[in-house]
């Protein structure tokens, strides 16, 4: 079974817009236009504080029941 011609170009395709993507994205991080966040002089970061955050309850997995294992008849 050999693959089709427009098959192969679609991927061709594919592939070379993922290399101009890639390629760009690589241009701009370079350029200095992606600045990651960094804290400005005389700021304070913020505190994570584990005792504000919301508690979920507990999850327990539920054993399957073999009528349930099966399937719809």
């Amino acid at each position: 079974m050999s693959t089709s011609e427009k098959a192969f170009e679609q991927v061709k395709s594919i592939l070379g817009k993922l290399d101009r993507s890639i390629d760009a994205a690589r241009q701009r991080r370079l350029q200095g236009a992606f600045k990651p966040a960094v804290a400005t002089p005389g700021s304070t970061p913020p505190v994570f504080d584990a005792e504000k955050l919301p508690q979920a309850a507990p999850v327990r997995a539920q054993p399957i029941r073999l009528a349930d294992r099966d399937g719809p008849r």
